[in-house]
């Protein structure tokens, strides 16, 4: 397998996020801004990023797409923003809870356990 340098891995999740077409625009906000570093932070904490590595986590963020809002909100990993009562037009991350979710991620690297059915 051949190494990607990491300044071209976003380039890589922004393409393969043009083909998820089907997700709303709050969740593919939320793939784009918690699961690309998420992916990232794995990558450089591994040592390395391979080609088998990119598409490992990249079918493990398309696993969590569908309820990745959700577990994140659970979590406290993303804040959302209302605007007078209604859905949530905006979610924005939490540093602090995100950064502990994402240790705890790496730490456990049982990556199922975030895999709602």
């Amino acid at each position: 397998m051949k190494t990607i340098k990491l300044s071209k891995l976003r380039s890589k999740f922004v393409d393969a996020l043009e083909e998820v077409k089907e997700l709303q625009d709050d969740e593919y906000q939320v793939f784009y801004e918690v699961l690309i570093p998420i992916a990232i932070e794995m990558a450089k904490r591994e040592g390395k990023l391979t080609t088998g590595l990119l598409q490992r986590y990249l079918h493990i963020s398309y696993q969590l797409s569908c309820d990745v809002r959700d577990f994140l909100y659970d979590q406290e990993a993303i804040i959302p923003i209302h605007d007078n009562g209604d859905p949530p037009y905006e979610w924005v991350l939490n540093p602090v809870e995100s950064r502990l979710l994402l240790d705890k991620i790496i730490k456990e690297r049982d990556w199922q356990k975030y895999n709602h059915p």
